[in-house]
């Protein structure tokens, strides 16, 4: 298993949906989308040596131990973690934001056209009449 499902498998995706009001695959669809967004932008923080200081300041004197036990939605401090998400983005924090609420709806879009486009291709053929 990569760290990648490791992290995935401890996000409370269940009590994430129950939060939002959302079913569970919609909550771990969104999950699965923002969750490499999240790590891609830490770690190209971590790469520079200014972004790597303002990732141990933004966790500085912070309880971390959230990292290391069962998360729990009701844990997690959502001021902290929207500091923490203006650190790594910065000013394109609102473009991340855009792109990860327009996923969605492209995904439906391309679910909607995926699904007319079985349908279409699996029309019942009469008396050896195709079309």
């Amino acid at each position: 298993m990569s760290p990648f499902d490791d992290l995935l498998r401890q996000v409370p995706v269940g009590e994430i949906a129950q939060k939002l009001g959302v079913d569970n695959a919609t909550a771990d669809n969104a999950v699965r989308q923002a969750l490499p967004t999240l790590l891609s932008g830490l770690n190209r923080n971590a790469q520079d040596p200014k972004g790597a200081d303002s990732i141990a300041s933004a966790l500085s004197g912070r309880d971390t131990s959230l990292a290391e036990k069962e998360v729990h939605i009701d844990d997690v401090d959502t001021n902290d973690g929207e500091k923490i998400v203006n650190r790594i983005f910065g000013d394109k924090k609102n473009d991340v934001i855009s792109a990860l609420a327009a996923w969605p709806r492209w995904l439906a879009s391309e679910q909607r056209v995926s699904h007319q486009q079985s349908h279409a291709h699996a029309r019942p053929h009469r008396h050896g009449v195709h079309g």
